[in-house]
């Protein structure tokens, strides 16, 4: 929606209903008149097309003026602010609406205070009026470094300070532009300067992209924290703060310094005080590297940092550089024979397939013989001659009388050669698999590990899965927090990852974490000991992009963006990272099973002695009842 109407249109339905004090304000000649002509010249000078004006201050423009400069060209709404922080909150409400109704504004800013412009710059920021594409025009008779206040709001936004100058009778004014990231004390940049009689002279232009190429001496504060693939270090540094520099090793490291070159920039690193990525907290505060940045502590967090709607609230991302899924991380455990191995050879059909077919058999041949039989059919003859079935697959002799049915000997012969092929197979499958041991790998989702009640899942202590566990109301993460009032749920950070690896080993605990950080746990621990006792589960339980992140509006994040895509584009953030992760693809592909020639021990053959001593029990119990049975009978 554009904005096509005066200014008493944006009066009449934004500030009456709200009863703020907004209206045209009547003053004498003065260095007013001077400061409207300069604006004049400034807006003509740098804007093109349809532009809507919001004019604030808490001084007064001669009516006059304003009409001759400014309402016979543009959209104007001009609001008088007073010292109230309330009034200055609804005021900066509304000038938000007029902006975001309006295809491009400029907002003008008039004032000699300044203690009302730090008040308007603070208000202005949380309120989120201004953003890059709106222009800022700060104007006033100090000097600049009296309005040092204002100078991160000038550093971070499209602006120009117009410093008005009436001392002698002479109207003349110069227009500076605050660089971004300068040092402290570093004089701003002369843009324009008018002379006395009013001609513009211009040094470049008004309004540019500051952030596509920043000056020399700009200084980044760079918010990181270490983890198992970035090492904090001291390093020796004569200019800075007790002789020694905070530094940082790892991949991301060659991203900053990729980002820096293309930009022209210097950092500082700047730890969190709780040394953690971060999370929103239920009373609203962020914490970790991502409060720093919602503080506005730092200008760029590096992470990089998954981004989820809770993070999204403290800042803005840049364009991501990767996709990162949460994967459970386990340990493989011993090779060991399975004790059910014997059963391995048949698929669990087949089994099943087998006993069917053998109690139909029997059952038909005892109906069709108690049918046909010419002399009657006995029950002591059910043992000897319809588990005739039983017996060969067993492999045990079978006697047919002379004289018999001729279907009887058929069917007999059909099922000998059926229990034939699959005796044969059996005993050659079953002998393979008496030499296999298998890596077990129970955990390959989080439901596998949320049933099991014998494992401790860690979590990355106020990292971004941690998010989803604190925010969830159901579900899966709904479960994983109601596990930590039984002491299933730890919170550790990612260094020390490493003193807990033991416990994972064997089976105790596994982490839960995003690939990124699993595949480099595994692959330093390969490094370490030359074995892969670990593995990564299939399941994707949470997909999230990872990026770099600033503060709400900053236009650094564009800037950034460019260089990212370029990055990207290259390969050189997946050659970095490769290349700071050795012998990541060691553990890839390794066998869950593999073929030893040893001797088997008494618990490997658990199983098998388990049949058949139930075996022997049912037996022990159906002779008892027989002797019982014949007992019974004989009286």
């Amino acid at each position: 929606m554009r904005l096509m109407a005066p200014l008493y249109f944006y009066i009449s339905v934004f500030c009456f209903p709200l009863v703020l004090e907004a209206r045209l304000i009547t003053a004498g000649d003065g260095w007013e008149a001077d400061a409207a002509a300069t604006v004049r010249d400034v807006l003509q000078a740098s804007s093109r097309g349809d532009i809507s004006l919001i004019i604030i201050t808490d001084t007064s423009f001669l009516r006059r003026t304003t009409d001759t400069f400014l309402l016979s060209t543009w959209n104007v709404a001009i609001f008088e602010a007073t010292m109230n922080g309330s009034h200055l909150t609804q005021l900066i409400k509304l000038a938000r609406q007029v902006r975001m109704a309006s295809w491009m504004v400029v907002v003008v800013v008039v004032s000699d205070d300044p203690v009302f412009l730090a008040a308007f710059a603070q208000q202005a920021r949380e309120g989120r009026l201004l953003v890059w594409a709106t222009r800022l025009i700060v104007v006033s008779r100090r000097t600049s470094h009296s309005l040092h206040p204002l100078h991160r709001t000038l550093a971070l936004t499209n602006s120009l300070l117009l410093l008005v100058d009436d001392a002698a009778g002479m109207a003349r004014a110069a227009g500076w532009v605050v660089l971004p990231y300068q040092r402290p004390g570093v004089a701003p940049l002369r843009v324009a300067f008018w002379a006395a009689r009013g001609d513009l002279s211009l040094h470049r232009p008004l309004f540019w992209d500051k952030f596509s190429k920043f000056p020399e001496g700009s200084d980044v504060v760079v918010a990181m924290e270490q983890n198992h693939r970035h090492l904090a270090v001291m390093e020796p540094d004569p200019t800075a703060p007790g002789g020694v520099r905070l530094q940082f090793k790892g991949f991301m490291v060659n991203v900053l310094a990729y980002l820096a070159q293309g930009l022209n920039f210097s950092y500082t690193f700047r730890r969190p005080p709780d040394r953690a990525w971060g999370v929103k907290l239920r009373n609203g505060s962020f914490t970790g590297m991502v409060g720093q940045v919602h503080r506005e502590d730092v200008n760029l967090g590096l992470g990089p940092f998954a981004i989820n709607a809770a993070r999204y609230e403290a800042g803005d991302f840049t364009w991501p550089i990767n996709f990162m899924a949460v994967k459970v991380l386990g340990g493989r455990g011993s090779p060991e024979v399975d004790p059910w191995g014997f059963l391995l050879p048949f698929d669990p059909w087949v089994w099943a397939a087998l006993f069917a077919f053998l109690l139909l058999l029997s059952v038909i041949s005892y109906s069709l013989s108690t049918v046909f039989s010419k002399k009657g059919y006995k029950r002591e003859n059910f043992a000897t001659k319809n588990l005739h079935f039983t017996s060969i697959m067993f492999r045990q002799s079978v006697w047919v009388a002379s004289g018999g049915w001729m279907w009887q000997r058929v069917v007999l012969g059909v099922w000998m050669l059926m229990t034939m092929v699959l005796t044969r197979s059996y005993e050659g499958n079953l002998m393979s698999l008496l030499a296999v041991r298998h890596l077990p790998q129970p955990y390959q989702t989080l439901r596998d590990v949320v049933d099991d009640p014998s494992v401790i899942m860690v979590w990355e202590k106020q990292g971004a899965p941690m998010q989803a566990v604190i925010d969830a109301t159901f579900g899966i993460f709904y479960e994983v927090k109601k596990k930590e009032e039984q002491g299933r749920l730890k919170l550790l950070r990612r260094i020390d990852y490493d003193a807990i690896l033991g416990e994972v080993i064997r089976q105790h605990r596994v982490i839960i974490d995003y690939d990124l950080v699993t595949t480099g746990t595994i692959s330093k621990h390969f490094s370490r000991t030359g074995r892969c006792d670990l593995y990564v589960g299939h399941e994707n339980i949470l997909a999230q992009p990872i990026a770099l992140m600033s503060q709400k509006d900053s236009p650094l994040i564009s800037a950034l963006n460019e260089r990212i895509t370029s990055m990207s584009e290259a390969g050189l953030y997946y050659h970095w990272a490769k290349v700071a992760n050795s012998n990541s693809t060691s553990c890839e592909r390794v066998p869950t099973k593999i073929t030893i020639s040893s001797t088997l021990s008494i618990r490997q053959c658990s199983a098998m002695l388990m049949v058949l001593a139930g075996g022997l029990v049912v037996s022990l119990v159906v002779l008892c009842l027989e002797v019982v049975v014949a007992n019974v009978s004989g009286r």
